[in-house]
């Protein structure tokens, strides 16, 4: 992304975002402000889904303390519900500070063509000399 500025949030695999946790040493969770602002209950998954590596006053509704162990277990409930994972970095854009687990039923990122969002690593590549 030379030249560009990073955008706030970015797409991760879940097994990026096993090392962001277990790198992490302090974990709050708060409700999801696209599910808290949706018309309908989202099926896929619970509302409290925002993950955050610290005491950011800057958060979602119901924010509460997380272990490490339930940090983890909402990792792999995210796996269950087939969520993407969407970390999201600091104002200045120099540390990651938490991940949103999000579904294409209420969230921002799916509904608003204009939300930013930069893209992982994982990208798909075809090799047209491996196509018949």
């Amino acid at each position: 992304m030379a030249g560009q500025e990073k955008a706030m949030h970015f797409i991760s695999t879940y097994d990026e975002a096993r090392t962001l946790i277990s790198a992490a040493k302090d974990f709050w969770v708060s409700n999801c402000g696209c599910r808290e602002g949706s018309k309908h209950d989202c099926k896929r998954s619970r509302k409290d889904v925002c993950l955050m590596f610290g005491d950011f006053s800057a958060s979602g509704p119901r924010k509460r303390r997380l272990s490490g162990d339930e940090a983890k277990q909402l990792l792999e409930e995210a796996r269950r519900g087939d969520l993407v994972v969407r970390p999201f970095r600091s104002a200045d854009r120099a540390t990651t500070e938490g991940v949103c687990f999000c579904c294409d039923d209420c969230c921002g990122y799916f509904l608003n063509p204009e939300e930013a969002c930069d893209k992982g690593t994982q990208i798909e590549k075809t090799d047209p000399s491996l196509c018949v």
